[in-house]
């Protein structure tokens, strides 16, 4: 039987990976001009003095398709997790720390927190982990 806790690792998967997905869609195949785009982020990385903006750009944009899309269907879920809080942590650090809290990490803080979540508790029983028992 199916309890409100499965019903709620579903949602928060379900909305998170659905952040990720979109996000690193974007910037995987967006217009280059489009805002929050592969173009803008190579751009934050250069400006930010990182190294490889083209390499780290890239990468982060498959940690957030790739893993948006685990989330979703539930698959290997604790461990996809942490590249993905990763990508936030260094997200506020580096990128939206010096805006303040509003309007500035308070959207990526919450995703942070609510990844951190999913890591924390696993896929729950509607997911593929469960199935595979992962």
């Amino acid at each position: 039987m199916i309890a409100l806790a499965d019903i709620a690792d579903l949602i928060l998967r379900v909305v998170v990976g659905s952040i990720f997905v979109v996000q690193g869609y974007r910037k995987l195949f967006g217009p280059p001009d489009v805002k929050g785009g592969g173009a803008a982020l190579r751009e934050m990385i250069r400006a930010n003095g990182l190294p490889a903006p083209q390499l780290l750009a890239r990468v982060v944009s498959v940690i957030e398709l790739g893993g948006g899309i685990l989330l979703l269907i539930g698959l290997t879920t604790r461990f996809v997790a942490i590249p993905l809080a990763l990508t936030l942590v260094v997200a506020i650090v580096r990128f939206k720390w010096k805006d303040g809290f509003q309007f500035g990490w308070d959207w990526p803080f919450s995703v942070l927190g609510s990844t951190l979540a999913i890591s924390l508790l696993g896929a729950g029983i509607i997911s593929v982990d469960h199935f595979l028992r992962l």
